[in-house]
């Protein structure tokens, strides 16, 4: 009996990391080669390695994809995305260029639709689908799969998320890895796959706020 649960451990420990190479190969070197987080690989990838591990082991709560501590799970990640946009606008003070991503987003929103600025509904229809598939990809899949070999690896998600904005500059990479790992962070807190997406909600709808309003 023991030998067979360990036979059929194996393939299912294969199949895992088989999916999680895959993903690492697709954050490292696909997503940065072919336009960053713009790219259709990443939305390919975002639900194409999270579907794959539900249709295989049915087991979407491993992946933080359960309603339970909904409501504290998206006040965690409001709160934090919001505060990563008041310590970016404080060292902004200091260090400009941290706001120009933002505003280069603002601004090719804007021009992609012909306008001066963007009205917020159809910001938030452009944001949130990236939200979503960012948690999937980075947080649910990536982060639920390298804890399994060490809590260390909390790390890895902020470093293929800051290496995919490597080709906005260094400054976005810089902080597009505080905000990986804040994510991380809080995901391991509240468990709940809503945390990073509302981190990622919040942060873009708060700056683009503040920059259209000329605030900053």
């Amino acid at each position: 009996m023991e030998n067979i649960n360990r036979e059929t451990k194996k393939p299912k420990r294969r199949i895992e990391n088989i999916l999680l190479i895959g993903a690492l190969v697709v954050a490292v070197f696909i997503i940065p080669l072919t336009g960053g987080t713009s790219s259709p690989f990443l939305y390919l990838s975002a639900i194409l390695f999270p579907a794959l591990w539900i249709l295989r082991y049915r087991q979407p709560k491993q992946l933080y994809i359960t309603f339970e501590n909904l409501g504290r799970s998206v006040l965690w990640g409001v709160l934090a995305g919001a505060g990563l946009t008041l310590v970016r606008i404080g060292v902004a003070q200091v260090f400009p260029p941290l706001l120009e991503p933002a505003r280069m987003l603002t601004q090719n929103a804007a021009d992609l639709f012909h306008m001066e600025t963007i009205p917020f509904p159809l910001f938030l229809a452009l944001v949130f689908p990236g939200a979503v598939l960012h948690s999937l990809f980075y947080w649910s899949f990536i982060q639920s799969r390298a804890l399994k070999y060490t809590k260390i690896l909390i790390i890895l998600p902020a470093l293929l998320f800051a290496a995919a904005h490597m080709y906005e500059g260094s400054i976005s990479a810089i902080h597009a890895f505080v905000v990986g790992l804040t994510a991380s962070l809080v995901l391991q807190k509240t468990k709940n796959i809503s945390t990073p997406i509302f981190v990622e909600f919040a942060r873009l709808f708060t700056i683009v706020v503040l920059i259209q309003f000329r605030v900053i």
